[in-house]
């Protein structure tokens, strides 16, 4: 009989421990995921010293049509995975975007891309703000901006560093976020949703900015900025930081919580 009662004690405070131990597991994770958000950062501009100040562009590697910033940024950042947050597995979902190796990622699942003439295939779980590419040499650059107003060209035309992002956690590589981007059209979908339901806009110039609308830290993303500083930032803000040059973070931002 007294063993029946210890047990039932062991399971109701295993019963009442769980959610806290798995709260502080989470946690744990969100902030190493910063550490890494952060490491990519000083990364960037340690590629930034290196090249004189020009940041980086689509034809500086060697791929010649498509690039990735990983293969760029991986000398300048110590530790390995350095694109994997960890709360993101390294397997990808089935959502294919474009080619045998493009794949969309999501909450927990990485982005897999392949760029064509490329060798090797590149997986992560973070997204490039691409307005701070080196415009000269991006070749969508009269695509996605044909005015070239948005392009902050260089590192030095950033006026509010504090409120750019630099990079972030995201379901793609990249992207040209807009102040006219709407949300996702299904909710569930911008809370990450296995990889199989998304229907995330990879080309053109539509809904960008639903991207990084990934809830991997309970309603926030990791984000690294132009001023060197990471910090979450909460989904329902990612449309008051200030994207490219043009960017109205004063418009009436969708209603995410």
């Amino acid at each position: 009989m007294e063993l029946l009662v210890v047990i039932a004690i062991i399971a109701l405070l295993l019963a009442i421990l769980t959610p806290s131990l798995r709260r502080v597991k989470d946690l744990a994770m969100s902030a190493s995921c910063l550490a890494r958000t952060h490491s990519l950062s000083l990364g960037y501009a340690n590629w930034l010293a290196n090249n004189k100040g020009k940041a980086l562009g689509y034809s500086h590697t060697q791929n010649t049509m498509y690039w990735d910033w990983p293969d760029e940024l991986a000398p300048f950042v110590q530790g390995t995975d350095i694109t994997f947050c960890p709360k993101v597995t390294q397997n990808t979902g089935s959502q294919l975007v474009v080619g045998a190796d493009c794949l969309m990622g999501g909450q927990n699942y990485a982005w897999r891309h392949k760029p064509p003439n490329a060798v090797r295939t590149y997986r992560g779980s973070f997204g490039l703000n691409e307005w701070l590419l080196c415009y000269e040499t991006d070749t969508w650059a009269t695509w996605q901006d044909p005015g070239r107003t948005m392009y902050f060209k260089t590192f030095a035309s950033v006026v509010q560093p504090s409120q750019t992002p630099l990079l972030g956690d995201a379901c793609w590589y990249g992207g040209w976020p807009k102040d006219v981007d709407q949300l996702p059209t299904s909710t569930a979908k911008a809370y990450g949703q296995p990889a199989t339901t998304f229907e995330w806009p990879w080309s053109g110039s539509a809904n960008n900015l639903e991207r990084w609308c990934v809830d991997r830290h309970n309603t926030m993303v990791n984000m690294a900025l132009a001023d060197g500083g990471s910090r979450p930032v909460r989904l329902s803000d990612l449309w008051g930081l200030k994207w490219n040059m043009t960017f109205n973070t004063n418009l009436v931002r969708p209603a995410y919580p």
